[in-house]
């Protein structure tokens, strides 16, 4: 079938980690421990990406986010996921901001270079030596794309990633330590936009956020 195909594809992971639209699911369903997942190891995914962003210097800058309000939380759980907290992959968030296009695809590479990606992608883009990699691709949403419609995002432009972290006693550890005892894992999500969209991106969040709520979203 083709969900047995699905499967296949995605490293052999239980399709029901999967929405239908491929969307990568936590693997926590509770909402207290995926907040309490988030409040052990937010800083530690930012230092993460601060390390990741050195050799970029001056080209970008980063905003780490704080972690999404519970409010919100259920608020996008009823509204869009069918009181499925397994489906909120931006608990832990953060922004990063570039000077152009070039810059966001360096950026895209250096994250690539760290992290798993799925068994359906080419192999050009998979890392030769897995034990070096400290994330696992769960999905890239490319919003600056002309073929985006950006009525579903009223009109906003990003890159979105979701990133999954493996974690044991305080510290983030390697993929190829996720099959240990005691090793969990969370998705988190990391923003990528233009500098030149910095200085009103707080008025058009508001704006987004009047228009998300007033969509029921």
């Amino acid at each position: 079938t083709v969900w047995r195909r699905f499967n296949r594809m995605h490293n052999h992971e239980p399709v029901d980690r999967y929405t239908k639209s491929g969307k990568r699911l936590q693997r926590e369903e509770k909402i207290d421990l995926l907040f309490q997942h988030a409040q052990l190891i937010n800083g530690l995914f930012h230092d993460e990406l601060r390390n990741l962003l050195r050799s970029f210097g001056d080209g970008c800058s980063f905003e780490p986010g704080p972690i999404k309000t519970p409010q919100r939380a259920l608020e996008k759980v009823v509204r869009r996921y069918n009181r499925q907290p397994s489906h909120l992959t931006d608990i832990i968030r953060c922004r990063v901001f570039f000077k152009d296009f070039q810059s966001i695809l360096h950026f895209v590479e250096a994250i690539r270079s760290k992290a798993l990606v799925p068994a359906y992608f080419p192999e050009n883009v998979r890392v030769d030596n897995p034990s070096t990699c400290i994330f696992k691709f769960c999905g890239v949403k490319n919003r600056f794309s002309p073929g985006y419609r950006a009525i579903d995002s009223f009109g906003f432009r990003d890159l979105q990633m979701n990133l999954e972290v493996g974690f044991r006693n305080g510290r983030i550890v390697g993929c190829h330590e996720w099959s240990d005892s005691g090793v969990k894992q969370h998705i988190c999500e990391v923003q990528v936009l233009l500098q030149v969209d910095r200085m009103d991106l707080s008025d058009r969040c508001s704006e987004y956020g009047e228009l998300r709520n007033l969509a029921g979203r």
